[in-house]
């Protein structure tokens, strides 16, 4: 019988696996061991997303990305059991998001089966406000929109959830953020502008 989630045997079994991921990153199997651990706990599809998601990024932070580790062809295997398939495709795509690999990202994506596909966009958002590289696209699209203090506010807290020390993706969310501000003070100077001329015209 599957244990209930609030079990804290199987709370602290997560931790220990996610402690685990992210303290060897110079182990190239450590994928494989993440996915023996989650299926032990018989992890759900967003506690796996969740935890992959923190292992590619402590991966990324010490120099060792999941990319260098594993290809397209692990998101596609079919030839494995699903919780290690499942968790080599969080892992990776997790990995091509923190670095901003969105057309690779896009490709991958398409390639799946249609059914794969339906049921990726079915899944819970794991957006909860909280992620600084959703928010940083939140951020850039509503720029495109003209939606410029949202837009401000959806970067300003990027970078407030942004981990400490993370300078590359810092840098990038600080260029957005110029960019929000140049553009919103652009569109101030031109709307009292076209009053005027409206008004005289």
């Amino acid at each position: 019988m599957t244990p209930p989630m609030n079990r804290p045997d199987r709370a602290a079994a997560l931790h220990k696996a996610r402690a685990r991921a992210t303290a060897t990153p110079d182990d190239p199997s450590w994928p494989l061991h993440l996915a023996e651990d989650l299926h032990g706990i018989r992890a759900d599809w967003k506690t796996s997303a969740e935890v992959c998601a923190d292992a590619a990024w402590a991966a990324r932070s010490a120099g060792r990305s999941v990319l260098d580790l594993l290809s397209p062809e692990d998101v596609h295997a079919t030839n494995r059991d699903p919780v290690t398939t499942r968790t080599l495709a969080h892992l990776y795509l997790s990995a091509l998001r923190f670095d901003f690999r969105c057309p690779t990202l896009q490709r991958l994506v398409e390639q799946l089966a249609q059914p794969a596909r339906l049921a990726l966009s079915s899944r819970p958002a794991l957006a909860t406000g909280t992620d600084p590289i959703v928010l940083f696209r939140v951020a850039g699209a509503l720029r495109r929109l003209g939606r410029y203090d949202e837009g401000l506010s959806a970067i300003d807290r990027a970078i407030d959830c942004l981990p400490p020390g993370d300078i590359s993706v810092h840098a990038d969310l600080v260029r957005e953020r110029s960019l929000l501000c140049a553009a919103r003070d652009l569109h101030q100077h031109r709307s009292p502008t076209r009053t005027s001329s409206g008004a005289t015209s």
